[in-house]
């Protein structure tokens, strides 16, 4: 039995490009970049899939579209019953598994859960606690916030706003005054726990097992997912004054019209200095529980944040660029004798992170563990050169985004576009893809069949037919091809709390 454990760090809505260790010119990553020196640093490491729901499926379970369920409704993914997990397989090599999480999509009745001997999800315990809010006048604010509540859904007020960038938009008052709702109460509640909860309960969970190895132990971090919390406009976290709200709406109001967000990603660069300084306790307690020397620390993201780019801010259902697709991924091992002079090691080939599992039984040194995603070698320490094919894919009732990628080029299918004639769904059609009207028809599928060159044009800038792609690159893309009424469904319903958190966090 191997006796090297392993910690799955994953920071939601982390970009390749904002970590110090892949270029970044502002110091956001110290930590991270102080532990690339002895690790193996992924160039070409890409998510399942452009948000939440659809990319843990394959990080966790080895699954794309064909192999995962639905909770509730078809955007809100979830491993099947009996699906085999990264968990279950370490289970049985002995390993006890633990994990400490605050996104409410991760959550056991979707099956997130499973091969956990302990599972934790900071924000599903919590059970929409109602706090008292604080603030003078808060029931004013409560008040007005309602009655935009009442007058526009989510995904119409959202649509108003994006139609028209700028704070000249008439909308970008009323979700101002959301927001503003939000924050002054932000000291009670928050759509997410902050890092320092979920690191202070994860950091419990590791002295527990460090006296039960080998351990498998997972974390996820939400604090760069948007709304950032309102303490990170302070460099120090300690909290915002009246002019610091200011500037703090205004920076997410911007964003959320998708206009240039450039007050929001300073923001955002100082919420990951911010995760680094989380992980770097985690650093820390692993060192002082003794067991850092033979514990693999894997750090990456479910998906990246566009910020700007083709006009458009967040992450999207059917975005597939990769300003969302591509990702950080940092893989330290105990044994860093290989890496000469503190350079680390970079590896070029393409990576999916649903061949996690095979990369996890590499370095821990044990049987594969079979999942469904696997590529052709099996091997990625060694920058591999063989055939492989890196997938990511999203499906809803809009359709099913497919994106396969090699070396050399990167195929975009998009298979089943419907387009809906009433104006309430367009809404949610538009929160999906990224549009700004809802004047369009079939061509607003058109930048979804297209292939790119990537040696000449690794920004994606300039698209080529699909034809252009090389066959295995169609034909894998019509293997993973399935239709949103083939899913297979989990029973169950959210709640009004959960409901409500997932929509303050733009999942509704």
């Amino acid at each position: 039995m191997t006796n090297t454990n392993v910690v799955l760090l994953t920071v939601d809505c982390l970009r390749y490009d904002r970590c110090g260790f892949n270029g970044y010119c502002s110091d956001t990553t110290p930590t991270l970049d102080r532990l690339a020196g002895n690790s193996s640093v992924f160039d070409r490491a890409y998510a399942p899939g452009p948000w939440t729901a659809e990319s843990f499926p394959g990080i966790l379970a080895g699954l794309h579209a064909p192999g995962v369920a639905y909770w509730d409704r078809p955007p809100y993914k979830a491993i099947p019953h009996g699906a085999p997990t990264i968990a279950i397989r370490l289970g049985d090599e002995g390993y006890t598994t633990v994990a400490t999480v605050t996104n409410p999509q991760l959550a056991a009745d979707r099956n997130f859960d499973r091969g956990f001997d302990r599972f934790t999800n900071l924000k599903r315990e919590q059970g929409g606690d109602d706090s008292e809010e604080d603030g003078i006048g808060a029931d004013t604010f409560e008040a007005l916030a309602g009655a935009v509540g009442d007058r526009f859904s989510d995904n119409e007020l959202l649509a108003r706003l994006r139609g028209r960038s700028g704070l000249s938009n008439p909308y970008a008052a009323l979700f101002a005054l959301r927001r503003l709702s939000m924050v002054r109460n932000a000291r009670e509640e928050w759509p997410t726990d902050r890092g320092e909860a979920v690191i202070g309960r994860f950091v419990v969970e590791l002295a527990d097992v460090a006296d039960e190895q080998p351990f498998f132990a997972w974390t996820h971090l939400m604090d760069l997912h948007a709304p950032i919390h309102p303490a990170l406009v302070n460099r120090d976290g300690t909290g915002v004054g009246s002019l610091d709200v200011g500037r703090y709406l205004l920076a997410d109001t911007v964003r959320a019209s998708d206009g240039q967000p450039t007050r929001y990603s300073r923001l955002y660069d100082e919420a990951l200095r911010y995760v680094d300084a989380r992980i770097e306790r985690v650093v820390d307690v692993l060192r002082s529980a003794g067991v850092w020397d033979n514990t693999v620390l894997i750090v990456t993201s479910d998906h990246g944040e566009t910020m700007g780019e083709r006009g458009v801010n967040g992450h999207r259902n059917h975005y597939p660029y990769d300003e969302l697709l591509h990702v950080p991924l940092l893989v330290r091992t105990p044994d860093d004798s290989r890496f000469e002079a503190g350079n680390g090691d970079r590896i070029s080939a393409p990576f999916s992170l649903s061949w996690l599992h095979e990369l996890i039984a590499e370095i821990a040194d044990i049987d594969p563990m079979g999942l469904s995603a696997r590529s052709p070698s099996g091997t990625h320490l060694d920058d591999p050169v063989d055939d492989r094919l890196a997938v990511a894919d999203s499906l809803t009732s809009f359709g099913h985004t497919v994106v396969v990628r090699d070396r050399r080029y990167k195929l975009i299918e998009h298979f089943d576009g419907w387009v809906p004639d009433d104006r309430s769904r367009r809404y949610d059609l538009m929160r999906h893809f990224g549009v700004h009207t809802t004047d369009f028809g079939r061509e607003v599928f058109d930048p979804l069949n297209v292939a790119y060159r990537l040696p000449t044009d690794p920004c994606e800038r300039f698209p080529r037919p699909a034809s252009d792609a090389p066959t295995e690159h169609h034909e894998r893309a019509a293997e993973i091809h399935t239709e949103v009424d083939d899913l297979p469904r989990i029973d169950g319903r959210a709640d009004a709390a959960t409901e409500e958190t997932l929509r303050d966090l733009g999942y509704v």
